[in-house]
């Protein structure tokens, strides 16, 4: 592990160098073991074009996966299995692309936006991260993003009235990537249908 990092009282940023080449797809998820026969997922947070792996962790449910995670040090190996699952951006982008993270489920957003801009797209990528609790949010690095992609924050506390909802669903995207608490992307999800976007071009992936 190269760096094992405090983002908020909640949210810890675990950055891995991996001992070979390790290639994954934004949205995806690497599978840790947290304890014997027990793993945790954990979806990928950074640059896929690069050497290190970032992972963004919640360490809020206090768990088997929480202590791990809390009790690691710089230099510490682990052992993980992956990457796994489908949860990616086509290849081309579709031309208005949404991605919403609420909370942690920023991890695999911010690793979208990245590959969109790798792959010289960002322009057709809209990035929200939906914090709910405005003492949650993370700020600086690695959450500054440079570069093409539109990647915007949302505090949930500072919008009681669900205009985030419109604003979103305003941009009639052709496909949505939706990632975290589940009935805030029920919400989402709900908004969008009623905007005219088809139910089949709407992904999502819920956290918890």
């Amino acid at each position: 592990m190269a760096t094992h990092a405090a983002l908020t009282p909640r949210l810890r940023l675990v950055r891995l160098r991996p001992e070979t080449p390790f290639p994954y797809r934004a949205g995806q998820f690497l599978s840790v073991e947290v304890a014997p026969c027990k793993r945790r997922a954990y979806s990928f947070a950074g640059d896929p074009g690069s050497e290190l792996v970032d992972l963004l962790v919640d360490v809020a449910p206090g768990g088997d996966g929480s202590r791990f995670v809390e009790g690691l040090s710089t230099g510490d190996a682990i052992l993980a299995y992956g990457p796994q699952g489908g949860f990616v951006l086509p290849r081309p982008l579709a031309p208005v692309t949404v991605a919403v993270g609420v909370d942690v489920g920023a991890a695999p957003i911010r690793s979208m936006a990245h590959e969109a801009a790798r792959r010289a797209e960002g322009g057709g990528l809209r990035a929200f991260l939906v914090w709910q609790d405005l003492e949650a949010i993370p700020s600086g690095e690695p959450f500054d993003f440079p570069g093409p992609p539109s990647v915007e924050p949302i505090h949930l506390q500072a919008d009681p009235g669900g205009v985030w909802l419109a604003r979103i669903a305003a941009l009639c995207p052709a496909a949505a990537f939706l990632c975290g608490e589940r009935k805030a992307l029920a919400r989402l999800e709900e908004a969008l249908c009623a905007a005219g976007v088809d139910a089949d071009r709407i992904s999502t992936e819920v956290f918890y």
